[in-house]
């Protein structure tokens, strides 16, 4: 019995060592960052066997590029391609036993993404100002002859201004103008008597060379100026037919035969709101070779309008002048109907530069739809328009301030241009305007 039992103790202390020596087993700790997990296995006979794992951690790079591109016609394109770099790298330890193995992939990813920014650059219609332009400018009175070359600035030019019935004569010195691609006009012409004029808002035709802008100069008085290229010569011919004009205080009709005598007409001026009309009765007028109208219109007024300086443009289509009669001098407009017109020809963007006494200018937007109604968007919110076959306008429009406006006109065989007499029966006033067509 005490034999067995030792036995049985021996053997229990056997498979006791026999199990402690067989395993033994050292447990592994993690943390939740990108540090290494380390395991540790024993293996009773066999060596150690330790294995490092390391989280991968990944890098990216991110690079921008931008390539800016100009193309015709002064448009630029700029195009950004943004480029990612991811890398990831693995490494993977064995230690003793088995060599070390490190492993490094790399995956790099491009995405292209383009932004596309156009900035376009109104080319410029400068180069239509080189040459000899008549200058017409209302306030005081201003005519003359200004020259410019094919960058905008003025070369040359002489100018008579009128205070008072007082003439003064002078130089133009200098100064720059500009037009855009949509005729828009902006700079300065600068006098010999040191006054500079600078331009507020103008516009030129399409077609012809003529245009319209406000200004003011450096003692703060406005103007409203009318600028008439001149050709490199004229002919008489095609100089008769029927001329409208128009001045601040008076409009009409001159009926003008092939060699300059005036054979007929009318007059029309406002009396407060009462049209007072009559017939021109005679009168000659000469046209020479650098389109400048001389000579006298008479009517039962009675009256003699004397005109001095003038220029015509080059499709002898229309004109402005300095004219005289016994009220003073005035700038006029004339402009020949020499064209079949519609209804439709009124149709577009209008700028008008108008001028209806001392400190009274203004340039405003008139839009027409094919129709001859104001469609408003602009300083006219209603109104309409009529046009007969031979260009002459009638109508009544109302302003954005309340203001009822009669007109009479004529368009030009281009049908870019029109002269304009307007009466405000709000205000009871009357002015002569300058309508340049901008699209």
């Amino acid at each position: 019995m005490k034999n067995n039992i030792v036995r049985l103790l021996k053997l229990i202390c056997i498979i006791v060592i026999f199990s402690l020596g067989f395993i033994s087993i050292v447990g592994s700790t993690h943390d939740d960052d990108d540090s290494p997990v380390t395991t540790t296995t024993t293996l009773p006979g066999e060596s150690t066997t330790t294995t490092t794992s390391t989280i991968p951690a990944t890098t990216s790079t991110s690079t921008t590029t931008s390539t800016s591109t100009t193309l015709p016609g002064g448009t630029t394109s700029t195009t950004s391609t943004i480029l990612t770099t991811s890398t990831t790298t693995t490494t993977s330890t064995t230690i003793p036993t088995t060599s070390t193995t490190t492993t490094t992939s790399t995956t790099t990813t491009t995405t292209s993404s383009t932004t596309s920014t156009t900035t376009t650059t109104v080319p410029s219609q400068t180069a239509v100002l080189e040459g000899d332009w008549g200058i017409y400018t209302s306030r005081s009175l201003i005519n003359g002859l200004i020259t410019f070359d094919a960058s905008g600035t003025v070369t040359g030019g002489n100018w008579s201004e009128e205070n008072d019935n007082v003439w003064t004569t002078g130089t133009f010195t200098g100064g720059q103008l500009s037009i855009d691609n949509f005729g828009s006009i902006s700079g300065n012409i600068i006098r010999s008597s040191g006054l500079t004029n600078t331009v507020s808002n103008g516009q030129l035709c399409p077609i012809s060379n003529i245009a319209a802008f406000t200004g003011e100069n450096n003692l703060n008085k406005e103007g409203a100026t009318v600028l008439i290229k001149r050709a490199s010569s004229y002919t008489p011919s095609g100089m008769n037919g029927e001329w409208f004009y128009c001045m601040e205080n008076q409009f009409g009709v001159l009926q003008v035969d092939a060699i300059g005598n005036v054979t007929g007409g009318n007059w029309n001026a406002y009396a407060g709101l009462t049209l007072i009309s009559g017939n021109i009765t005679g009168g000659t007028l000469t046209f020479n070779s650098q389109g400048q109208i001389s000579g006298t219109v008479t009517s039962d007024f009675p009256n003699t309008v004397t005109f001095n300086e003038s220029q015509l443009d080059e499709y002898k289509e229309v004109g402005a002048a300095t004219v005289s009669d016994f009220s003073g001098n005035s700038n006029l407009l004339i402009v020949k109907g020499n064209a079949s017109f519609a209804t439709s020809d009124l149709q577009g963007t209008w700028q008008l530069v108008t001028y209806s006494g001392p400190g009274n200018i203004s340039y405003s937007t008139m839009i027409v739809d094919s129709s001859g109604n104001i469609t408003g968007n602009s300083s006219y919110a209603s109104g309409s328009l009529s046009i007969n076959g031979n260009g002459r306008i009638t109508g009544q429009v109302q302003t954005t301030s309340g203001h009822t406006v009669d007109i009479n006109g004529q368009m030009n065989a281009n049908k870019d241009f029109a002269g304009m007499h307007l009466l405000d029966t709000t205000a009871v006033d009357t002015a002569v305007s300058a309508a340049v067509r901008s699209n």
